[in-house]
């Protein structure tokens, strides 16, 4: 059954009316933008599939860089991962939506993406990039991701939190999707948010208690903070990470 994907947003602050006028609807009704993105990080959160297409064998943000790469059972290295894009979310458009279907061969059965009794729904997210740091030659501009939630959401509900995301830090498995776009890393759950200061979070990695410090969100980052952090750590010399028999065996370099 599918991966379920996840998306991220990031929450601009801005003093005065004019920001409390953006953060709602035109008419200055409705939930802010926070509230409306927040949304949607707790149904990714909920959902989320940990675990890449690597095997299992992204565990950082370093891991999915270029100068990151994966040598299996002797075969020629390649990237580990797909790359890590920052931008801004320009569009979502719903693409399809799924029923649990227990009598099916895969157990679920597609429907439309506003059916209201869809199990889970797939948008398509396009990016348009600011900043990259890919092993992709060229690089994709815009980006397109696929992002995928399930209840309690709407599908009114998810293209609204995606569009309230705005400027977004997303990590990318190596392989594309069936359909054809981009994978977001850790099944879903590597998607982030830039804030002041070009501070980097990662909302669907972190837990609803405060007090745990996040920790699958810290064994993330790997002590990278902001996007200067993230371009020293591109920077670093390239490293192979070797995989014999399913399992992590070393790394060179």
């Amino acid at each position: 059954m599918r991966k379920l994907l996840g998306a991220v947003t990031m929450v601009v602050l801005v003093a005065g009316l004019s920001a409390c006028a953006e953060a709602g609807d035109a008419g200055g009704h409705g939930p802010q933008r926070a509230d409306r993105s927040d949304a949607v990080f707790d149904a990714l959160r909920a959902g989320a599939s940990l675990g890449s297409q690597a095997g299992g064998s992204v565990v950082t943000l370093r891991d999915v860089l270029p100068n990151t790469l994966i040598e299996v059972d002797g075969n020629t290295p390649v990237a580990m991962g797909g790359g890590v894009y920052v931008g801004t979310i320009a569009s979502v458009q719903g693409v399809t939506g799924w029923r649990f279907a227990p009598r099916q061969p895969d157990g679920e059965q597609q429907t439309s993406f506003d059916d209201p009794d869809a199990d889970w729904r797939t948008a398509s997210v396009t990016v348009s990039v600011e900043r990259s740091w890919s092993p992709a030659d060229p690089v994709a501009d815009p980006l397109v991701v696929s992002v995928t939630s399930a209840p309690p959401l709407t599908a009114a509900e998810f293209v609204d939190g995606l569009d309230a995301m705005g400027r977004v830090i997303i990590a990318l498995d190596r392989l594309p999707t069936p359909a054809g776009t981009r994978s977001i890393a850790l099944g879903g759950a590597a998607l982030g948010q830039v804030g002041d200061g070009d501070r980097i979070s990662f909302p669907v990695l972190q837990t609803d208690d405060p007090s745990d410090g996040d920790p699958a969100e810290a064994e993330f980052l790997d002590g990278v903070q902001d996007l200067g952090d993230l371009a020293t750590t591109a920077r670093l010399p390239e490293r192979t990470v070797i995989v014999r028999h399913g399992g992590v065996a070393g790394i060179r370099g």
